[in-house]
């Protein structure tokens, strides 16, 4: 039995986002973005709906930085460097 191509890439899509996520501290993430939105709420200008909407937006636009950022380190391997070259 074979596999359909697309659902082959969807399987590994799906392997592969399970292993970034791993690889990241969600519930760290999550504790900032709460702790965040409290104090943006002190804010006498801002609802509660707004700071944490807020902070929300903030934390995505963090997570947008993250693919180029973890592209740019620097950790002296040798493949890294030579991928690096080969997309530049």
């Amino acid at each position: 039995m074979t596999f359909p191509i697309k659902h082959a890439e969807h399987i590994l899509d799906e392997l592969i986002a399970e292993r970034v996520i791993a690889a990241v501290d969600v519930h760290r993430i999550r504790d900032l973005e709460r702790t965040l939105g409290v104090l943006l709420s002190d804010i006498d200008e801002l609802s509660d709906e707004q700071a944490h909407t807020l902070a929300r937006d903030a934390i995505d636009r963090a997570l947008g930085r993250l693919p180029d950022y973890v592209r740019s380190v620097d950790d002296d391997c040798p493949l890294c460097r030579e991928l690096g070259a080969s997309t530049s």
